[in-house]
C-alpha cells in the first residue's frame, strides 16, 4: 500500500477504491478492534467453509453495527 499513496495503480488494476485514515485518528481504524471480535464469532484456526452466508452476513452486520467511540469536540 506504500506504493499507493500518491497513485492510482492499485485502484486501476483491481478496481477497488482505497482510502487511508488521518494521522492522528485513530477512531478512523476500527480494523484493530474488530479483529479481536472475530474469536467470539469464530475461534482461531476454525473452519470459516461450515459457515453459511447468512451467518456470515449477520456477523457483519453486528459488527458493523456497533458504535464506535469517536473524539469529543
Amino acid at each position: 500500500m506504500a506504493d499507493h499513496v500518491g497513485s492510482t495503480r492499485f485502484t486501476v488494476a483491481t478496481g477497488v477504491q482505497v482510502d487511508f485514515c488521518d494521522l492522528r485518528s485513530p477512531w478512523q481504524r476500527a480494523m484493530k478492534h474488530t479483529n479481536g471480535l472475530l474469536p467470539e464469532d469464530f475461534p482461531k484456526r476454525s473452519d470459516l467453509g461450515v459457515h453459511d452466508q447468512a451467518h456470515l452476513d449477520a456477523v457483519a452486520a453486528e459488527l458493523n453495527g456497533r458504535p464506535r467511540q469517536t473524539p469529543v469536540g
